[in-house]
């Protein structure tokens, strides 16, 4: 740290110990310190990449004699000074290789705004657009994720176009630059833009526009296509989910192979620009639609709770390619990508364009796969090698909820009336909140009428996935059928317990799915009667559980 000349301490907080837990997975919730009331900003766009921005940051501490505060900042961007609004000169400390700074306050912390110079290298430039070299930390963050309200007026080149999270509430020209503010009035999780010579397209249902940002040689019939799926899912999840708060919602292309979600804005891959690929774009317009929910409307509260947000999303997303495409044949399928990447890490088919969905062999190479970590070590589980985070995180945290919806459907009806009922609950009950995975879990069991503690146990706090190895046996008796059913189970402790769907196609052409409870090293069961004879058994039915099943 750079010398101040005075005293230095160092400050310490721990969890109470005593503090009941009701999994003996489950940590204690972290404790927010500091409440975040708004950000206001000038951000000026430079065409080199750099940005020079002016955040004044209004806050209250939530805890008495707090004397220092730590930012998040990307680590290409360099702190110019910090100052109290009074126009007092605060000490900062920023290591000359890291962008996250700390500032000494000289008493103990009222509400204040402070405000933050800072310059640097904050754009990726490609083909005409400056994308946000880090969507989170190109201005000064405290704390993790603290919703706040955003007031912030960009300056760029007159030749580009700007979107932003926020409503756009002016525009106008100043000498060679455009000058245009954005504001947030409903405190978010975070805000970002990006800058290009962009063509736009627009659409509009139900009083709420979306516009389509693209690069200028994207035909029109593509931002079209991407205009629908996204309108078509936001729809969607409304019916299902709740309403939006946003006035607005903007897509906009960024280079490079990942997209992101953010209040009103998605920044979409220029990978779905370019070409069409049935049910993975569709997928991946859906995942990202469905952070609107996930991740901007409900957050999640730390890292280890992550998974709620991701998860749902990928879930969401094959849901919206089964919505929109040909049933449940896509779903399937983007099942069993996930089945194969988690449990045979990957599939050849993948590498020669047998199959759409899910990672190649060579891709999973040096993966860890389930032996990675359970879901809840978060973004600890790829520090060893990347793609176990989203292994984890996204696909088994998709099958999570899958497992979930699969113990509250209704087989006799087809019925997912009570999953939708569960997840709607959940975002009523934490919008505009941070929601932690034990939250959650409380949803769950409202709705599942019981314990769930076994589940998350198993499922998000432990990392075993059982085989399963089945025989039947056809039994008729006064002129009704049964099936003896007979199931081990491996690779999982004797405690291990799971509700298991088993499908039993009839002669007469009816399909009847039956939940089985499969706990301990091998048990037997004894499905029917059926005045039908049963043509085919379905262990495993629906994908219902992550497992690898063998039959004997």
């Amino acid at each position: 740290p750079h010398r101040t000349y005075k005293p230095f301490y160092t400050l310490c907080s721990f969890p109470d110990t005593n503090r009941a837990a009701s999994s003996t997975a489950q940590k204690p919730d972290s404790v927010e310190v500091l409440k975040v009331q708004g950000y206001r900003m000038n951000i000026e766009v430079r065409k080199n990449g750099e940005i020079k921005g002016d955040a004044r940051v209004t806050l209250t501490p939530a805890v008495r004699y707090f004397r220092y505060l730590s930012f998040g900042l990307y680590n290409e961007l360099r702190v110019d000074s910090v100052q109290t609004v009074a126009g007092d000169t605060l000490t900062f400390i920023q290591e000359k290789d890291q962008g996250s700074f700390g500032v000494v306050l000289p008493d103990s912390l009222p509400e204040q705004t402070l405000r933050i110079c800072y310059t640097g290298k904050a754009l990726r430039q490609t083909d005409g657009e400056y994308s946000l070299r880090n969507n989170l930390y190109w201005y000064p963050r405290l704390g993790y994720l603290i919703p706040a309200t955003y007031d912030v007026t960009y300056r760029f080149p007159r030749s580009l176009k700007l979107v932003a999270t926020g409503r756009l509430v002016e525009q106008k020209s100043e000498d060679r630059a455009l000058v245009s503010r954005w504001v947030e009035e409903t405190p978010s999780m975070g805000a970002a833009f990006t800058v290009g010579d962009f063509d736009t397209s627009s659409f509009r249902r139900d009083d709420r526009p979306l516009s389509i940002y693209s690069r200028r040689n994207r035909p029109k019939s593509m931002r079209r296509h991407i205009g629908g799926d996204v309108q078509n899912s936001l729809y969607i999840f409304e019916q299902l989910l709740g309403g939006l708060p946003y006035h607005q919602v903007r897509v906009a292309e960024i280079a490079g192979n990942v997209s992101f979600g953010f209040p009103g804005l998605l920044f979409l891959s220029s990978i779905t620009f370019q070409q069409e690929l049935e049910g993975v774009m569709e997928a991946l317009r859906g995942h990202e639609a469905s952070h609107q929910w996930w991740g901007n409307v409900v957050g999640w509260k730390t890292y280890r709770d992550q998974w709620l947000s991701e998860g749902l999303a990928e879930y969401c997303g094959a849901l919206i390619a089964e919505f929109l495409l040909d049933g449940d044949r896509t779903f399937f399928q983007i099942l069993r990508g996930w089945q194969n990447d988690l449990l045979e890490k990957g599939h050849i088919g993948v590498s020669v364009g047998l199959q759409r969905f899910g990672f190649s062999k060579s891709d999973l190479a040096t993966s860890d796969g389930l032996r990675a970590g359970p879901i809840y070590l978060g973004r600890r589980l790829g520090e060893k090698h990347p793609v176990d985070y989203y292994l984890i995180t996204y696909e088994k945290g998709a099958y999570v909820i899958h497992m979930l919806r699969t113990l509250l459907r209704d087989f006799t009806t087809g019925s997912d009336e009570r999953f939708w009922q569960m997840l709607a609950d959940f975002v009523h009950t934490y919008r505009g909140k941070k929601a932690s995975t034990e939250d959650f879990k409380r949803i769950v069991e409202k709705h599942a009428a019981q314990n769930m503690d076994w589940f998350f146990d198993q499922w998000v706090y432990g990392i075993q996935v059982p085989t399963y190895l089945y025989s039947t046996q056809l039994a008729e008796e006064s002129g009704k059928y049964w099936v003896d059913l007979t199931v081990r189970q491996e690779d999982v402790p004797p405690t291990f317990r799971m509700p298991v769907p088993v499908g039993i196609e009839l002669q007469d052409g009816e399909h009847r799915t039956r939940l089985v409870e499969m706990t301990g090293a091998q048990k037997a069961f004894r499905l029917g009667p059926f005045t039908s004879r049963p043509q085919r058994i379905f262990f495993n039915d629906f994908a219902g559980v992550l497992a690898r099943v063998k039959k004997e």
